[in-house]
């Protein structure tokens, strides 16, 4: 009972305590984002007039209304750009909290023109779109691109300084620096200094007028000046080629790949030369040491230069005190065409020839095996079959063919003869009766210059050289072409190489030897005439 009284005062206390203190309110502002409408004019930008500078483009801060100043969020919806522009829209951005706009020209390409930017805008209370909110004005770079005189007149081998190019800061601020030149799709003819500006002519130029253009770069961004400068370029020089007489014109120059030959001087107008280099086509690489041109630009080729046959065009380049060159190519055809001489001929009894029929005279015959029967052999016949002037073997009818090894050998006299030109061996021949004589005996050519083995009667293949094609069994001899005395005589025509010949005296051996394995009797004959020795003729050369 008492510890329920004493709690009982305990709570009555308390509840006078409570009832006696002053009641306390909290007052709270409710929070409630101001509307978003589309082009509410809330939020306004100052528009930007600016030099396309190598830098980054921004805008002010806009103004915002209080009403609207909280969790404002900024993002570019449309850039409006003007036709044909340049920009990156890439390169546009913006500071999404403050709405700065930016654009990012540090590589340039951002053309003049204005730029109107649309935006979208959002906070918690909604989204809205700002049309055409900003402007950026990119005012033209102000560059104006003089030129110290807009025509000028120049030789055509006139090299140095011609014109100056300038420029003037149109902005009255000073704003242009950086400033660099360059010339706009020129040759290499002509050169500009990019930090002066001065113009140069640095190579020789034909004749007629150039125009020049000029590209300025700045800080800010280029300028074209299209057609600044008229280059007027003097008479080209020309030149002309005469004959050996002075007075024919001379275009082509027909000559041997032996011949010498040196031309007249070119007639060079408009330029005076001070040294000469002559142009070959690639085909002469191998043979340029051979052609030279003179102080006055006469061209020589060198004897012997053994030129191969074929049009080649060539041309020459003179060269002034200062230096200049001017190429002239392809001026003048050199035709280089063999013509075939005769260094040594043997008609046998023909033209010159009063040796009387049935000889040696003038050739050598040797035995090298079996007998010289009666009518066989080598001899000199004055008209086979009444019209073949030879020199034959005969083998009458009933003849063993035996071991028969035959040759008839004429000396030549190489004294006189370039042995280090191509050389051609050349005769004509008559073989027959009929099939089995080329059967029963093997023919052949050779040379040499040697005649000790075949004098003593034997044989020495270290003394001989076959003709190509034409050894024993060759694959180059022709059939039987008797019939009867009506058959055309053959020709043959073979390379032979003279340098492997020691002294000045040249041995041609026509042998008629048994063919291997062959027995019994065989008749024939075997005729060789119009013996030539041939080699390139250098005839004088031909100009037209």
């Amino acid at each position: 009972m008492r510890y329920f009284i004493n709690n009982f005062k305990f709570l009555l206390i308390a509840l006078i305590i409570f009832s006696c203190e002053e009641r306390v309110e909290l007052d709270y502002v409710e929070f409630s984002p101001g509307s978003l409408a589309d082009n509410d004019g809330k939020i306004i930008y100052s528009d930007v007039d600016v030099y396309p500078v190598l830098d980054v483009i921004s805008t002010d801060t806009p103004s915002v209304d209080n009403s609207i100043n909280t969790g404002l969020v900024f993002s570019i919806d449309t850039v409006k750009a003007p036709a044909e522009s340049t920009f990156d829209y890439s390169k546009f951005s913006i500071d999404k909290p403050s709405g700065v706009i930016f654009y990012d020209n540090s590589l340039g390409g951002l053309t003049e023109g204005n730029y109107s930017i649309s935006l979208s805008v959002d906070n918690a209370g909604g989204v809205a779109r700002y049309d055409d909110v900003v402007t950026i004005s990119v005012l033209s770079v102000p560059i104006q691109i003089n030129i110290d005189s807009e025509s000028v007149d120049v030789g055509s081998l006139e090299i140095g300084e011609i014109a100056t190019a300038s420029v003037t800061d149109l902005s009255g601020q000073g704003v242009v620096s950086m400033v660099t030149y360059q010339l706009v799709d020129a040759s290499d003819i002509y050169s500009i200094n990019e930090t002066t500006g001065v113009i140069s002519k640095d190579k020789a130029a034909n004749s007629g007028s150039v125009k020049l253009s000029v590209q300025v770069g700045s800080n800010l961004g280029a300028v074209v000046a299209s057609d600044l400068l008229t280059v007027n370029v003097g008479p080209s020089p020309t030149i002309s080629l005469l004959q050996l007489d002075g007075s024919t014109p001379l275009t082509r120059v027909t000559l041997s790949p032996y011949t010498a030959y040196t031309s007249y001087p070119p007639v060079l107008s408009d330029m005076t030369a001070a040294s000469w280099d002559i142009i070959l086509p690639p085909s002469l690489d191998n043979f340029k040491n051979f052609f030279s041109m003179g102080a006055a630009g006469e061209i020589t080729i060198a004897a012997d230069a053994n030129l191969p046959e074929g049009d080649y065009k060539i041309g020459v380049t003179p060269k002034n005190a200062g230096g200049i060159s001017l190429d002239f190519p392809e001026i003048l055809t050199v035709k280089v065409e063999n013509r075939s001489a005769v260094v040594f001929e043997d008609l046998i009894n023909g033209p010159g020839d009063n040796v009387a029929p049935n000889t040696v005279s003038g050739w050598t015959s040797y035995v090298l095996s079996g007998t010289e029967n009666d009518g066989a052999g080598w001899k000199k016949m004055g008209a086979v079959a009444g019209k073949w002037s030879c020199m034959r073997r005969w083998m009458k009818g009933g003849t063993t063919i035996g071991d028969s090894d035959e040759s008839v050998v004429k000396e030549i006299d190489l004294s006189l003869i370039d042995k280090t030109k191509p050389t051609t061996l050349v005769f004509t021949e008559f073989i027959g009766y009929g099939a089995a004589y080329t059967t029963k005996y093997d023919r052949a050519v050779y040379v040499g210059d040697d005649l000790t083995s075949i004098t003593s009667g034997t044989w020495s293949d270290l003394d001989w050289v076959a003709v190509q094609g034409l050894g024993l069994g060759g694959s180059d001899w022709l059939g039987i072409n008797w019939n009867g005395g009506n058959g055309p005589v053959q020709g043959y025509s073979k390379s032979i190489n003279l340098n492997t010949i020691e002294g000045d005296k040249l041995y041609v051996n026509w042998r008629m030897k048994y063919a291997e394995g062959q027995t019994g009797q065989q008749n024939g004959q075997w005729g060789i005439n119009d013996i030539r020795i041939e080699q390139p003729d250098v005839y004088a050369a031909e100009e037209e």
